[in-house]
């Protein structure tokens, strides 16, 4: 279950990631860190992440990002850290780990 501070955000990723008018951008280092893995994580093991996860922390270093901890397609959880823009929806994905 989502920390009860985050669930408006976890409600609000899990509708950007299936929204097909959502815009991703994936920086360079997000997919370095997904080839990092074995087997390597990709694209659609990072959109499970966000469709079933949960946001378990909000940062403001740059971007205000959310880290959001959910399972890839095979089941094993993967935390993925995003700067989401809701006007108009957008989902950088920073990185992954």
């Amino acid at each position: 279950m989502a920390q009860s501070s985050f669930v408006h955000e976890t409600q609000t990723i899990r509708k950007m990631a299936v929204d097909p008018a959502c815009k991703w951008k994936w920086t360079d280092h997000a997919l370095k860190m997904m080839l990092k893995f074995r087997p390597s994580v990709t694209q659609p093991d990072v959109e499970n992440a966000l469709t079933k996860g949960q946001v378990i922390l909000l940062e403001h270093i740059k971007d205000i990002t959310w880290r959001v901890r959910g399972p890839d397609l095979d089941g094993n959880n993967i935390t993925v850290v995003v700067a989401p823009t809701m006007d108009p929806p957008r989902i950088k994905v920073i990185t992954v780990f």
